[in-house]
């Protein structure tokens, strides 16, 4: 069960880069849980490079409290993107998770 993909794929990620356009090329059903549909995700550290490139931050400002854009992207894209959720970007930025719903 462990090795499984997006809660029902079982393969590799040569599997996973050959099934995803399949998927995304149907329309969108709200039967199926959003894991099973963007089995191909980015990860926390593209995520993580992508945000300190775009908003000229570093990692010791990123995890620095503020309202800054970056650390709000972030959260976003973690969410959105690599499907984290909102207590594992809490942990990382530091902040309860209400802080990041919010």
């Amino acid at each position: 069960m462990e090795s499984l993909i997006g809660q029902i794929y079982l393969g590799g990620e040569a599997f996973c880069d050959m099934i995803q356009p399949m998927i995304s090329s149907q329309p969108r059903s709200r039967a199926h849980p959003r894991a099973q549909l963007e089995i191909v995700r980015p990860t926390l550290d593209h995520v993580i490079e992508l945000v300190l490139s775009e908003f000229n931050e570093t990692p010791e400002t990123l995890r620095t409290k503020s309202h800054r854009p970056g650390r709000k992207a972030f959260a976003m894209l973690g969410y959105r993107e690599c499907g984290l959720t909102m207590q594992m970007i809490a942990e990382y930025l530091g902040v309860s998770g209400q802080g990041v719903s919010k």
